[in-house]
């Protein structure tokens, strides 16, 4: 399924338009084309994104029916007249989508057990992108993601219990046998020798995590790794449904966790 983001569609009208938001009727005639085009990336714009206030969303809708009125009757009789509503109203439109973010934080999860705003509402834009990648059927975005955003909240989460206990890493990675433990930066958590695996076995030891999540998360680590296509040919597998709903179990059971370990 097509989506389109408000600042592409705002890229688009003033590409084809101009920055100069008044229209003449024969400026609309001459790019009807452009006007259903514009028409066309609106379809596509989650309704997630659709965060106006009550008056304008109303100039939002009242204005679109406008347009779309105006094309079907010029489309049906041709004659130019019909257009002349959109001179006033596709320039209402556009401003009210400009109004809109290109990301919206997700509504859907408690994050306020991280305590910095500026990674919380980070972490909750990837998140609500990882429900509309399942809505739209994008398997292997959704997978990628909801990997990515595991890791960032048990770094978060290491980071903080290592803030409030100093040696607390130290000591979990003491219980751990690994033959890879050597490579890695102890006094670093965000050095690259760590990865999804530590994190959710230190995590898991320091009782962050229950054990069902770390099970889980074990199997979300090895599909996210068919984002290197070599290695998705080599296994002769690659992301679906079904590694999209797994891997967003295992983040909304992180969450889970996070929420009762952390608060």
């Amino acid at each position: 399924m097509p989506r389109a983001i408000p600042s592409q569609i705002t890229l688009y009208l003033s590409s084809n338009l101009g920055e100069n938001r008044s229209l003449t009727l024969a400026a609309v005639h001459q790019l009807v084309g452009v006007v259903a085009g514009f028409l066309s990336l609106y379809d596509d714009l989650p309704a997630e994104l659709m965060n106006l206030s009550p008056s304008d969303y109303a100039t939002m809708v009242a204005a679109i029916g406008t347009i779309r009125l105006s094309l079907d009757k010029y489309r049906f009789g041709g004659h130019s007249d019909e257009l002349k509503p959109i001179c006033a109203a596709l320039p209402k439109a556009w401003s009210m989508i400009a109004l809109l973010p290109d990301d919206f934080p997700s509504a859907q999860h408690d994050l306020s057990f991280i305590g910095d705003p500026e990674l919380r509402n980070m972490i909750g834009v990837d998140v609500a992108a990882i429900a509309v990648g399942l809505q739209a059927g994008e398997w292997k975005g959704a997978t990628i993601l909801a990997g990515s955003c595991s890791e960032a909240l048990l770094l978060y989460a290491l980071q903080e219990k290592q803030r409030k206990i100093p040696n607390s890493i130290s000591d979990a990675l003491a219980k751990i046998s690994s033959k890879n433990k050597a490579r890695l930066n102890f006094s670093d958590l965000t050095d690259q020798s760590w990865n999804l695996f530590w994190y959710t076995e230190v995590a898991h030891n320091l009782d962050l995590i229950t054990d069902s999540t770390k099970a889980e998360l074990a199997i979300c680590r090895d599909y996210r790794n068919f984002i290197h296509p070599a290695k998705a040919i080599r296994l002769q597998s690659s992301c679906d449904r079904g590694t999209a709903f797994v891997s967003t179990g295992a983040i909304e059971h992180v969450i889970r966790d996070l929420q009762k370990s952390l608060q």
